[in-house]
């Protein structure tokens, strides 16, 4: 996906954690910062259950992100226009990532070899 990404001119970060949340609210501050504390970089309340599936079948899973929103709860609310412009341009960037990553894979990029999925279930008892 980097390859790809780099291919349209698109700034992208690989690697990092990724936390999944329940909406439909966003994260309060001392979840964000929990989740920071735990090493977390990047957190929503989409793709958890998708991760963990594939995971558990033993596919090959790429999550890519757009950020629409920095950590509300903890940034400086932003004005509702600047979040839907970036919601807009999420819909052009990820459409072409998707497949230019999907012109540039080859076989060997489908082993289920390239990271770890982890889940925890329950709470603290």
């Amino acid at each position: 996906m980097k390859l790809a990404a780099d291919r349209l001119g698109v700034e992208a970060a690989v690697g990092g954690a990724y936390a999944h949340t329940n909406g439909p609210r966003f994260e309060t501050a001392s979840e964000i910062r929990a989740l920071k504390n735990l090493g977390v970089s990047g957190v929503s309340q989409t793709c958890g259950p998708e991760a963990v599936l594939s995971g558990e079948l033993g596919m090959s899973y790429a999550l890519a992100g757009f950020p629409v929103n920095f950590a509300t709860g903890i940034s400086d609310p932003e004005p509702r226009e600047e979040l839907d412009r970036r919601l807009a341009l999420s819909s052009e960037v990820l459409p072409n990532l998707l497949m230019k990553t999907v012109e540039l894979l080859e076989v060997g990029d489908l082993a289920f070899d390239h990271g770890y999925v982890y889940r925890v279930e329950g709470g603290v008892g």
